[in-house]
């Protein structure tokens, strides 16, 4: 039986899925995942992961759940078209987002389904689909004990962090997000104190620092900024995330073992793992 807080990982990577068998323990399916709190269902991004939560869902006849994109990238959103509860008359599925580019929200999302990029549009959806355009910062409650705060994000063309705050509980989003040369005070504290902290990792210092191919101004962070985000902000445990495309299995057990020396209470993302707050 699950605890009234929880959340699963069904994709756990960044950029590209990346099927086969070095990646294998970690998961190759792109960014998705499954939160519980109480009776409310919540969803982070949409990535190719989002396809097997579906499948999974799909076995419950009525559904009410809250999609929350973090920003547009193909990554992000491409298990949407292939999620079967939107093809189910009994699922209400309200979707948040930042609108980006004076764009609505719902004009976004169904510019994935429109030719020549997909078959069908996003109309072939039977489900009641509510969008539900936010705020950078600001406030969503779902009920009483149920809040979900949003934090902007150092990315090529904006991105969101989403913390979840359930009872005295508490787990933080932040992936597609670039640190800076120095803390970033702000971001600290609106993860301070946060039970889990969900953190894209997607260098190592040696990759993200290159001298012959730096890939600073790409829009993505590091685990050693990950590791000293989470020590300055007081977090219970830091979770890397949005593992690169190029790091397999065998690498992302040596980057844990160096996060693990900077931070303890570091965790890898492991597709299928669920985690109780």
């Amino acid at each position: 039986m699950k605890h009234s807080f929880w959340f699963k990982f069904w994709g756990t990577r960044g950029s590209i899925a990346t099927p086969g068998q070095s990646s294998r323990r970690y998961g190759g399916n792109t960014a998705c995942i499954e939160v519980g709190c109480g009776e409310h269902r919540l969803i982070l991004d949409s990535g190719t992961g989002m396809r097997l939560l579906g499948d999974e869902l799909n076995k419950k006849k009525k559904l009410t759940l809250h999609l929350f994109l973090t920003h547009f990238h193909w990554d992000h959103i491409m298990g949407l078209p292939f999620f079967a509860p939107a093809f189910n008359k009994s699922t209400t599925l309200n979707i948040y987002a930042v609108e980006r580019g004076n764009i609505t929200l719902e004009r976004l999302l169904s510019k994935l389904m429109e030719h020549p990029f997909f078959p069908v549009p996003i109309t072939t959806f039977e489900c009641k689909i509510n969008f539900c355009p936010i705020e950078p910062s600001g406030t969503i409650t779902l009920a009483k004990n149920l809040r979900i705060r949003t934090f902007p994000l150092n990315h090529p063309g904006g991105a969101t962090a989403y913390r979840i705050d359930y009872g005295k509980k508490s787990i933080a989003y932040i992936t597609d997000n670039e640190h800076f040369d120095t803390l970033d005070v702000a971001l600290s504290e609106f993860i301070s104190g946060a039970d889990y902290i969900i953190y894209d990792s997607y260098y190592d210092d040696g990759e993200y620092y290159n001298s012959t191919d730096p890939k600073k101004g790409w829009g993505h962070s590091t685990l050693s900024a990950g590791t000293d985000l989470a020590k300055a902000s007081q977090v219970g445990h830091l979770v890397m995330f949005h593992h690169n495309p190029m790091h397999d299995d065998a690498c992302l057990d040596r980057l844990a073992k160096k996060a693990k020396k900077r931070f303890a209470n570091t965790i890898v993302a492991k597709e299928g793992t669920t985690l109780n707050v």
